[in-house]
C-alpha cells in the first residue's frame, strides 16, 4: 500500500544484511537475525506477512516478517542462493535461486509453515540460475533466469509453474539473461534482461510480453544496455529499470514506462547509475 513497503539488501561490504520499512513518509531500519550478510528479493501480501530470501556464506537464507519481527526460516540443505521471492498469500510463496552445488536452479515453496524443494526441468544447455520469480495464484507463476551453455555463451531462461509442475518455455532468439518478471495475471506477464555479445562485450537490453501461450521480443528506445527489474499493475502500465550505455563508456540508470504498446524512457535525476 501506500503506507507499507519493505526494501531488503546488503551493507557497501555486502556482509550484513539490511532490511527497511517504508510508513508513508520515511524509511526506518529493521533488526534482522544474526548471520544473514545478504538480501536479495522481498514479496509482502499485508503489513503482517512478507518473505524474504538471501544467502549466507554457505546456503540460502528465507526471513518471515509477522508485523515485528523478522524470523529465519528452514531451508532445505541443497538450496545455495535465493535471489527472488513471490507470495499471493500467508500460505503460498515460490522463491528461486541456485543449488548449492552449482548443478543447476532451484525452485521452493511455502505452505504457511514449511520450504520444500521443486523438481525443475533441465535447462536448454547446461545449467542455469533463476534470477526472479512472479507468481498471481498458486497455480501461476513464471520464474526467468540464464543458462550456462558449454560454449562459455549464455541463454536466457524462462519457467512456468502449473501448481504441482515447473515447465520450460521457448523464448525468442537473442535472449542471454532475463533478470526480473512481473505477471498481473495468466495471460499477461513481461520479462526483462539483456542480450550479451560474447564476441564484442556488448550489452543490449531486452523486454519480453508474455500473452498466455507465447514470449515475444519488445521494441525498446536506443542505448539501454541492461534491464534488471520490472513491474506491472495492469497490461497497460509497467515500470521497468536497468543501465544505459553513454557515449563516454559509462553506465548511466534507465527507468522506462510502458503503456500497454511501447516501451519509453523516462527522465531520472543525475548521479543515477
Amino acid at each position: 500500500s501506500a503506507t507499507f513497503c519493505e526494501a531488503v539488501g546488503s551493507n557497501s561490504a555486502g556482509n550484513i544484511g539490511v532490511a527497511l520499512s517504508w510508513n508513508g513518509s520515511a524509511w526506518t531500519n529493521q533488526s534482522l537475525p544474526s548471520s544473514v550478510p545478504a538480501l536479495n528479493g522481498v514479496s509482502c501480501v499485508s503489513a503482517t506477512f512478507c518473505e524474504a530470501v538471501g544467502s549466507n556464506s554457505s546456503a540460502g537464507v528465507a526471513l518471515s516478517w509477522n508485523g515485528t519481527a523478522w524470523s529465519n526460516q528452514t531451508l532445505p540443505s541443497s538450496v545455495g542462493q535465493l535471489n527472488g521471492v513471490s507470495c499471493v498469500s500467508s500460505t503460498s510463496c515460490q522463491a528461486v535461486g541456485d543449488s548449492s552445488n552449482s548443478v543447476g536452479g532451484a525452485a521452493l515453496s511455502f505452505n504457511g509453515t514449511t520450504w520444500s524443494q521443486e523438481t525443475l526441468p533441465s535447462g536448454p544447455s547446461g545449467t542455469y540460475d533463476l534470477y526472479g520469480v512472479s507468481c498471481v495464484s498458486a497455480t501461476f507463476c513464471e520464474a526467468v533466469g540464464s543458462n550456462y551453455t558449454s560454449s562459455g555463451n549464455f541463454l536466457g531462461v524462462a519457467l512456468s509453474w502449473n501448481g504441482s509442475t515447473w515447465t520450460n518455455q521457448t523464448l525468442p532468439s537473442g535472449v542471454s539473461e532475463l533478470n526480473g518478471v512481473s505477471c498481473v495475471s495468466a495471460t499477461f506477464c513481461e520479462a526483462v534482461g539483456g542480450y550479451y555479445d560474447a564476441s564484442t562485450g556488448a550489452r543490449t537490453g531486452i523486454a519480453l510480453s508474455w500473452n498466455g501461450s507465447t514470449w515475444t521480443s519488445q521494441t525498446l528506445p536506443s542505448g539501454v544496455s541492461d534491464l534488471n527489474g520490472v513491474s506491472c499493475v495492469s497490461a497497460t502500465f509497467c515500470q521497468a529499470v536497468g543501465d544505459n550505455s553513454s557515449s563516454s563508456g559509462n553506465s548511466l540508470g534507465v527507468a522506462l514506462s510502458w503503456n500497454g504498446s511501447t516501451w519509453t524512457n523516462q527522465t531520472l535525476p543525475s548521479g543515477v547509475y
